[in-house]
């Protein structure tokens, strides 16, 4: 039955799993959150024939359609209420029709990568990377972009529950990668003093492999003016396949 101007919850079903499967690359983040996050919720136009899925994980909101009329109702439904709500690497012709009808808080055009190979040449890692201690959960926070009042719970969590490569030097970590929630590759870093060494690529390459090994398809966002990063994605074998935006409004 096809709902019109309501949304309906459902679980992760065939149909569902299909419509996705339209676009897989860019809904990876879409599987990867329902995956990881229990508290996710997925909602539809339709049981039998959605033409759309949101999901909604606390403050941040996946999205997937090609229909402006799911855009338009999912709006009046879920985001009509004053409040602040944050959407995660929506694919960017989306993302704009979204936030042309509402006051933007925040955000970051990224680009979307994706390694589409089986597997991935790990002779080409040239020191010891070894998965992240949970000791180190602050340090690695201390020096996150996107630092907040929460952020250290969200890195514990990444180190506790997925994969995570880094090269430590003297037993300390100098550089270090890790797989989001929702399943981007992201929380790179390498401190100054070892930047220029290849660290950050034997650290990418350790974990697309071990992604590979799970048998998951390794993905990241990365923002537009982030030039390193790109540089660095584009090294390590991990292909451009489209724009997204990450972004938060406000209802007032």
């Amino acid at each position: 039955m096809l709902v019109k101007t309501k949304l309906v919850e459902s679980s992760l079903s065939d149909n569902i799993v299909n419509f996705l499967n339209q676009d897989k690359i860019a809904n990876l983040n879409i599987f990867e959150i329902l995956e990881n996050s229990s508290a996710a919720k997925i909602y539809v136009d339709s049981l039998d024939k959605p033409t759309g899925v949101l999901v909604n994980d606390g403050y941040f909101n996946y999205v997937y359609t090609k229909d402006d009329k799911f855009i338009d109702v999912m709006l009046n439904q879920f985001f009509s209420e004053v409040g602040e709500y944050g959407f995660s690497g929506v694919e960017s012709k989306m993302a704009d029709k979204i936030i042309s009808k509402h006051n933007v808080e925040w955000r970051n055009k990224c680009d979307l990568y994706y390694y589409d190979e089986e597997s991935v040449d790990t002779s080409k890692i040239s020191s010891n990377v070894k998965s992240i201690d949970i000791r180190d959960a602050d340090m690695i926070n201390d020096f996150y972009t996107y630092k907040s009042e929460n952020s250290i719970y969200s890195i514990i969590e990444c180190i506790k529950n997925r994969s995570t490569s880094g090269v430590y030097i003297d037993g300390d970590l100098v550089s270090w990668v890790m797989v989001h929630e929702d399943g981007s590759m992201g929380i790179m870093y390498t401190k100054k003093e070892f930047r220029n060494k290849g660290y950050a690529v034997d650290v990418t390459i350790d974990l697309l492999d071990k992604l590979l090994k799970e048998n998951k398809i390794p993905f990241l966002h990365i923002v537009e003016d982030n030039m390193p990063s790109h540089k660095l994605a584009k090294k390590c074998g991990l292909k451009l396949y489209g724009k997204c935006t990450w972004f938060g409004i406000i209802i007032q």
